[in-house]
Order: structure tokens, then C-alpha cells, then sequence
């Protein structure tokens, strides 16, 4: 189970460096797969990502969670979300519904898409993640922080198990009588 506490040091958020820093030690610490970034990015790669996630990406290259065997989180290298955005930027051309105000940089279950907007909401909120399957549009933002979208996915998922296990109570019940 993936448990990630945001840092307060006297009521104000830890520097970004260090938060970053202590997402890392946690991801060490559930064997979450870390592939550290080796090369330093060039200016023209971090202006390339949202400011919130350029900390992120100065550090590691990608990372896989694994949750359960069917379920993993992934965040993608540098590359890959690069031309996943520039992909969702072609679509969006073609349909209007969608905006080019996100930067795709991660994927998990089969249709979850990690989103940060290359400028935050007047609520500072700049992450989101959004399931292209679903009927559901893209509201905007929801956190503030990638230890925040980390912690609303995985109490989305922990939702859908304990659904799942509902069901199977409920099925297991069904077939006593």
C-alpha cells in the first residue's frame, strides 16, 4: 500500500528539492522501480515541463509502482511524456473537447493518464489524472502537488478494491441460498 505524507515544517511546505527528495525515499522504501536520471537536463528540456514537475525530473528518469499485480502507476522518462503530449496536442487539434494545456508524464491501470498543467488555476492546483475511457471530461486540476495526486490514486484505488470485494461478499452470499 502506498502511503505518501506531505512534509509541513512549521506550517509552510518543505523547499521542492526536498520534497522531491522525500517522495524518493518513500518510493525506496515500497521497492517502487526508480530509474535515476543520469544526465543533466538541458534548459530547453526543463522549459519543456511544467515547473512542478521539473524538481521531479532533474532526479529520476522513471518510476513503476506496483500496487498489486494488476495494478501498477507508472511515470514516464522524459522522452515519453514528451511525445505523449506532443501526441494529445495533435488529437487535441482534431477535437475540440480537448485542451493543450496538460503535459502527459504517467499512466496506470489501462486507461489512467497522469496530467500537469503547464500553468497552474488561480487555486494553485496544477495535477490532475483523468481516465480516457470514461465519459467524463478533464474538470481542471485537483492537487497541488504530486504527493497529493499520489495519495487521491491510491485512495481510488483502495475505493475500487474494497468495491471489488463487495461484490464478491455479495456474489458468495448469493450462492448460499
Amino acid at each position: 500500500m502506498l502511503r505518501i505524507i506531505i512534509v509541513y515544517d512549521n506550517k509552510n511546505f518543505i523547499p521542492k528539492e526536498l520534497c522531491v527528495n522525500q517522495l524518493i525515499k518513500h518510493l525506496e522504501s515500497i521497492n517502487a522501480e526508480i530509474n535515476y536520471n543520469g544526465e543533466e537536463l538541458s534548459e530547453e528540456q526543463l522549459n519543456s515541463i511544467p515547473a512542478p514537475l521539473q524538481e521531479l525530473y532533474k532526479k529520476i528518469d522513471s518510476i513503476e509502482i506496483d500496487y498489486a499485480p494488476f495494478y501498477q502507476l507508472e511515470i514516464y522518462d522524459l522522452e515519453t511524456s514528451i511525445d505523449k503530449t506532443t501526441s494529445w496536442f495533435k488529437l487535441a487539434k482534431k477535437n475540440q473537447d480537448l485542451t493543450t494545456n496538460w503535459f502527459i508524464f504517467g499512466e496506470g491501470m489501462s486507461s489512467l493518464v497522469l496530467l500537469c498543467a503547464y500553468k497552474e488555476d488561480e487555486e494553485g492546483l496544477s495535477f490532475a489524472y483523468w481516465d480516457y475511457e470514461s465519459d467524463v471530461d478533464i474538470d481542471g486540476a485537483i492537487c497541488s502537488s504530486l504527493y497529493e495526486l499520489l495519495l487521491e490514486i491510491e485512495e481510488e484505488y483502495e475505493d475500487l478494491i474494497n468495491e471489488e470485494l463487495e461484490q464478491d461478499k455479495e456474489e458468495d452470499g448469493d450462492d448460499d441460498y
